[in-house]
């Protein structure tokens, strides 16, 4: 059975925390320690996409870090990454968000090779939700500051990944990647989207 991820189709939504209690993406692919659970999901509306995830453990973040700022090197604590692909096009665009809320964002016009892109455009709203033993981030975006078109889904290719802990850190994703090191950019191995869509918003 091919693996897919889902995207759910929603109206606007004014707290956009609430695509969290849709059923989520496993990030079951790991290279390093076993890792606790992590997901992920995503969807979209009329005027934004949203994305997020929760990780049932203690976050691992800089001392500095500020919600809703832009900070490169994110993945030097922990983080949630989201790879999202056009069909047929070996151009991609990359989210990094982390535990504090700060985010980070890149255009590739080929693997790993950075394309022309005025991230100051997105302007996001970040929303965060931590304790002790686990944590959650959401970020919102603007469609209209997207590299990508969302207007067809199916046209999609999407992946989901982490790194996770402190000291010896866990990589995770929910595509299988070739390699046996982890390398997240490999926008061939991106999984297909299946459409779903929300007539109502879910119950908490």
């Amino acid at each position: 059975r091919e693996q897919v991820i889902d995207r759910y189709e929603v109206q606007p939504l004014s707290d956009p925390r609430e695509i969290l209690n849709f059923p989520q993406t496993s990030l079951s692919i790991c290279w390093g320690p076993a890792a606790g659970p992590v997901s992920c999901c995503a969807a979209f509306s009329s005027r934004a996409l949203y994305f997020g995830g929760t990780f049932c453990a203690p976050p691992w973040e800089f001392e500095d870090s500020l919600c809703g700022r832009f900070r490169e090197k994110l993945w030097e604590r922990n983080l949630l990454e989201m790879f999202v692909a056009q069909n047929g096009s070996p151009r991609y665009q990359e989210f990094n968000l982390s535990p504090a809320g700060e985010w980070w964002s890149c255009v590739f016009e080929s693997r790993r090779k950075p394309a022309a892109f005025d991230v100051s455009a997105l302007k996001p709203q970040v929303f965060v939700g931590n304790s002790k033993s686990s944590w959650q981030a959401v970020i919102e975006l603007p469609l209209n500051s997207l590299d990508f078109d969302l207007t067809s889904p199916e046209t999609l290719r999407v992946n989901f990944c982490a790194c996770f802990g402190k000291g010896d850190i866990s990589y995770l994703s929910a595509a299988s990647l070739p390699g046996s090191v982890p390398d997240f950019h490999q926008p061939e191995a991106f999984l297909p989207v299946r459409l779903i869509t929300r007539d109502r918003r879910p119950r908490s």
